[in-house]
């Protein structure tokens, strides 16, 4: 029974068509994460599904990341637990908060994306549902990727909503070729 679920295209998401307001409002929330007083558990939004993710399937939803992984993308272990703030097995990328400003750019013009060749089958949720993005932001002379949970359900302004999920965004230190050859792909 989805009769509670709110539906990002049906206007009720609490976000304008204006990508630059919302890049605008992504920005000041990351900005409230870093300084520790943004007091919500909702998703933050980035802005909706890019095109080129829309022309593979993802359907035009919200583009969300949580906050416990924005800070732990943004910052080290060290400055964690120097705030405070450190959660015991949570991976720190150290990737800084401007870095994670540029997410949403970054998915949106991707250097290439790697899909499970059915990710766009709902009938099940398990790693079907990933997909990567590599992106052109290097970092500490290391490729960075930005795995996508696709259709995700969440929660934001007291509602549930679905959503594609930025689960995370970190240097990837192995080669490519071997991600490549690990994957059951199609290129895109």
């Amino acid at each position: 029974d989805r009769k509670d679920v709110v539906f990002a295209n049906s206007g009720d998401a609490g976000y304008s068509a204006d990508e630059n307001i919302m890049q605008d409002d992504f920005e000041n929330k990351v900005d409230q994460i870093e300084n520790n007083t943004y007091n919500s558990d909702d998703v933050v939004i980035m802005g909706r599904t890019p095109k080129v993710l829309q022309d593979i399937g993802f359907n035009s939803l919200p583009v969300a990341m949580t906050k416990k992984h924005i800070y732990s993308v943004a910052v080290s272990e060290a400055r964690a637990k120097n705030e405070g703030r450190y959660k015991q097995n949570t991976n720190y990328h150290d990737l800084g908060f401007n870095t994670v400003k540029q997410i949403y750019n970054k998915i949106s013009d991707p250097l290439m994306v790697i899909a499970h060749l059915d990710f766009t089958n709902k009938e099940s949720r398990d790693s079907t549902h990933r997909v990567i993005a590599l992106v052109d932001l290097s970092v500490n002379n290391k490729q960075v990727i930005a795995p996508i949970v696709v259709d995700y359900e969440s929660i934001y302004n007291k509602n549930l909503i679905d959503i594609n999920l930025v689960s995370t965004y970190f240097n990837k230190n192995s080669n490519l070729d071997k991600l490549l050859d690990n994957k059951k792909t199609e290129q895109l």
